[in-house]
């Protein structure tokens, strides 16, 4: 072999990696964009009630199929997530999940749902919910 065709070989092998690379990058973001956007999606309604009415009943929004379909949202979208912003993301939505009641819990007393639905525990869910929308930027 001539020094010219390893040359040739060693270009070869150099121009392969970027051009394998690029590809897979983009389709891993384009995967993440899509779970992003889904993610966010569902998130949308909740978010757009409890900002538009602070004294809404955020414990009907919340607790309706809203939440099963934000977990359901949440588990597809974390398998996009690198491994610490996985745990980030885990301990976010831990946050979030168990200050709301999880559906097949007994509704509290009208009392207690009273005190829950105030201006200041809707901000809370907002900075909960804008914390977790933060992770499905899009790249």
């Amino acid at each position: 072999m001539s020094d010219f065709q390893i040359i040739i070989a060693v270009i070869a092998v150099v121009a392969l990696i970027p051009a394998t690379w690029i590809p897979l990058h983009i389709y891993r973001d384009r995967r993440f964009n899509n779970a992003a956007s889904n993610f966010r999606d569902i998130f949308i309604q909740s978010l757009q009630r409890l900002r538009d009415d602070p004294r809404a009943d955020w414990y009907n929004i919340l607790n309706s199929d809203a939440l099963l379909d934000q977990e359901r949202a949440a588990m597809k979208f974390r398998q996009f997530l690198t491994c610490k912003r996985k745990r980030s993301f885990d301990h976010d939505w831990g946050i979030y999940f168990n200050h709301t009641l999880r559906p097949g819990n007994r509704r509290p007393p009208e009392k207690q749902a009273q005190e829950w639905n105030n201006e200041d525990n809707c901000k809370v869910f907002l900075e909960q919910i804008e914390q977790l929308l933060s992770y499905a930027k899009l790249k």
